[in-house]
């Protein structure tokens, strides 16, 4: 009952989904130009590392204190202490690691400029090699000889006559039980 009533309302959630106007494929300069700049995910970089300089500072003692209330009270704890309690270099190695990431990502989104057209292009002449073949039919058509046996056929005739001598075969041990 339960999958029956997941399944209805999946439905009912992808009827707006269903009912969109469908889009033409999207131009390869215009997919390119979506794309963020790489400065711009550079710039994003130093964002993040900022963002992680605020989460390391939150102060996370009370509510460590709160989840334990039997422990002694530590006070001022940050998320910084806490990694830093382990690694004295957590603050250093998370910036060096925003760092790469957004330099790699800024790479990709280069390559990925450049790639776009030739992928794009790939795609189409797949598509159109697919269909070609799909006009053509899945393979081609040979005439039919007019020698040998058709082994097949052999087969379902075999196999029907089988079926009948056994049903025949059914009838006199059901006739044998009347007696």
């Amino acid at each position: 009952m339960r999958k029956l009533i997941i399944a209805a309302s999946l439905c009912a959630l992808a009827t707006p989904v269903a009912a969109q106007p469908t889009r033409g494929p999207i131009p390869a300069d215009e997919v390119t130009r979506r794309l963020p700049p790489p400065a711009e995910i550079e710039a994003m970089g130093g964002a993040i590392a900022r963002l992680a300089d605020a989460l390391m500072s939150v102060d996370v003692g009370p509510v460590r204190d709160a989840l334990d209330p039997y422990r002694r009270p530590r006070g001022r704890e940050t998320l910084g202490d806490i990694a830093s309690r382990d690694d004295p270099y957590a603050r250093e190695r998370i910036h060096r690691s925003i760092g790469s990431t957004t330099a790699g990502m800024a790479a990709m989104m280069n390559s990925l400029t450049i790639m776009t057209p030739i992928l794009r292009r790939s795609l189409e002449d797949a598509a159109r090699q697919i269909d070609a073949a799909a006009r053509a039919g899945a393979y081609p058509r040979y005439p039919e000889r007019g020698y040998g046996r058709d082994r097949d056929r052999d087969f379902e005739r075999d196999r029907d006559q089988d079926r009948d001598r056994d049903i025949d075969r059914d009838r006199d041990v059901d006739r044998d039980r009347e007696d």
